[in-house]
């Protein structure tokens, strides 16, 4: 019977980690613009919402705060083209 060792998963994992760590190394560079030519820029915030004691808290700072409106281009965004 032939040694399948080479194919069990902790070996193809330790051969898929060395080879992440290759293309992690050959691609570390930041994004090659700079920030003044990208079209948008997207950042993480955190944003916290309040709860008063009898447990209300607004549901639009809740939506605002679990999904990123970064990408909706405001009104005045619309007429610079």
């Amino acid at each position: 019977m032939k040694d399948l060792t080479p194919f069990s998963l902790k070996e193809i994992q330790k051969k898929l980690n060395s080879i992440n760590v290759e293309i992690n190394l050959e691609h570390k560079e930041t994004f090659p613009k700079e920030k003044f030519r990208l079209l948008s820029f997207y950042q993480y915030k955190r944003r916290f919402i309040d709860i008063s004691p009898q447990g209300y808290f607004s549901f639009s700072k809740l939506a605002t705060s679990l999904i990123d409106f970064s990408f909706v281009r405001s009104l005045q965004d619309f007429g610079k083209n």
